[in-house]
């Protein structure tokens, strides 16, 4: 989970700033209303062997289906960018369906998927939900549970709708009709051993 910096260190940072902390090694930042988060990378909770293969097998998927329209999957190492006042954050995979260039971030993302873990569950289902939300471009967000298959996968229904769709087991497939995309739970958790 988050935690702010000492408060001797805190400040509101420029972008330039940012970039430059954010690439301290072993930790990662968020960064809300211009104000850095520390993630421990090492201590995160999220940070075990399921999240890791979860994150990864959905990326994967994701790149099988998408990648011959011209889209890009991102890990959590490149930043979301969430608004022009300087808020960004890591989510976990980020799929984007657009040929430009992406640098330091990127701010236009189709779809965000986020493996739930007990130290981040609330902010993933909460303020972070939110803040994507606000995101224009964004079509679909999908939850993934480490503790068993499941996935609530919320898709933008019009202006300020969301509908929710949840997919239990190996067997199930979700269906993201805004990317005309079906993602089997049994490639999202092969090799998860529960």
């Amino acid at each position: 989970m988050s935690r702010p910096l000492p408060q001797a260190d805190r400040r509101r940072l420029t972008d330039e700033e940012y970039f430059d902390l954010d690439q301290q090694e072993g930790v990662r930042y968020d960064l809300w209303n211009g104000e850095p988060f520390a993630m421990d990378v090492m201590a995160m909770p999220g940070g075990s062997l399921r999240h890791s293969l979860i994150a990864m097998s959905v990326g994967k998927a994701l790149l099988d289906r998408l990648g011959g329209r011209g889209c890009r999957v991102f890990n959590s190492d490149l930043r979301l960018r969430l608004s022009s006042d300087g808020d960004y954050c890591h989510p976990d995979v980020i799929l984007v369906c657009d040929p430009a260039p992406y640098e330091q971030y990127i701010d236009n993302p189709l779809l965000i998927v986020e493996v739930l873990s007990a130290g981040t569950e609330s902010d993933d289902r909460g303020l972070k939900f939110q803040r994507y939300r606000a995101l224009p471009s964004l079509q679909a967000y999908l939850l993934l549970a480490q503790d068993r298959p499941h996935a609530e996968l919320y898709q933008r229904a019009g202006e300020g709708l969301w509908h929710l769709t949840e997919a239990s087991g190996v067997e199930a497939v979700l269906k993201i009709t805004g990317l005309d995309l079906a993602l089997p739970l049994a490639e999202i958790y092969r090799q998860v051993e529960f």
